[in-house]
This record gives C-alpha cells, structure tokens and sequence, in this order.
C-alpha cells in the first residue's frame, strides 16, 4: 500500500498517511511544525506537517488536493465501532441538523471519514450514568 498525501489550503497543513486503516495512539513532536503519529505496535503511521508552504512549493501542494476520503452513510455505520457505532439512520439525523458536516448528493448524504472519527471520538457517553446502590444486607437466620 503506497502512502496517502492529503493537503489543505486553509489550515496549510500536509498530512502524509502510510497507514490508513491504522489508529494512532501515540502523537509525537518532532518540531514545532511536525508531528509523528505512531500505533499501538509501535509503528510510524503518520507525518503532520503544519505551515507545509514554508517547507515545500505552492504547485506541489496544490498537486496532492485535499484528499478527503467521502463514505456514505452504509460505509460510515460499518466505519464506526461494532459495539456502540451509530446506525446509518443516526448519521443521517446528525447531518439534517448540523451536528455532523457532510454533503448531500442528490438525496444521499457524505461523511468525510475524518469528520466521522473526529464524531466517534469526542461524542457524548451514550445512556444513563451508573447508580451507586449500598449493597443490600441479609440477616443470617436465627437457629432455633
């Protein structure tokens, strides 16, 4: 598998993916303008070059485009966590009121895959929060 370049002209940040299915678990600061991104293995997965323009010319830059990897809402639910991901009709009620950026083709919605994970990672804990109950005390029967 050959590395993904993904540039973006409004943050001027090069993102150079060599795993792309990989989750990172460990950032690293090599300089102030570049972070390495490692998995659970140790492995280098990913470079973040930040102020890219100061370091490489505006033509090549504007060669590698944006690179955002577009799902659709059945690719997104199977993108997501097995256990708690949200369901394809969740994601669909996330993009009708903003609270999940995406685009609409036709009547078919797009996830951005970073966006998805920027969602599944920073989301709300789902459910009612745990009720501390004292244990309930038995009395030992009397003998008689």
């Amino acid at each position: 598998m050959s590395p993904e370049y993904h540039y973006s002209p409004t943050g001027d940040v090069l993102d150079i993916t060599l795993l792309p299915d990989v989750r990172s678990v460990r950032t690293e600061e090599l300089t102030p303008d570049v972070r390495l991104d490692w998995d659970r293995k140790g492995r280098l997965i990913g470079i973040e070059i930040l102020n890219a323009s100061a370091y490489y010319p505006g033509a090549t830059l504007e060669h590698l485009g944006d690179g955002t990897q577009w799902l659709t809402l059945a690719e997104a639910e199977a993108e997501g966590r097995p256990d708690d991901g949200p369901t394809a009709t969740r994601l669909r009620a996330l993009l009708n009121t903003g609270r999940l950026p995406g685009r609409k083709i036709g009547r078919d919605w797009q996830i951005a895959r970073h966006e998805l994970w920027n969602y599944l990672e920073n989301r709300p804990p789902v459910g009612r929060p745990p009720v501390n109950k004292a244990p309930v005390r038995r009395r030992a029967a009397r003998a008689k």
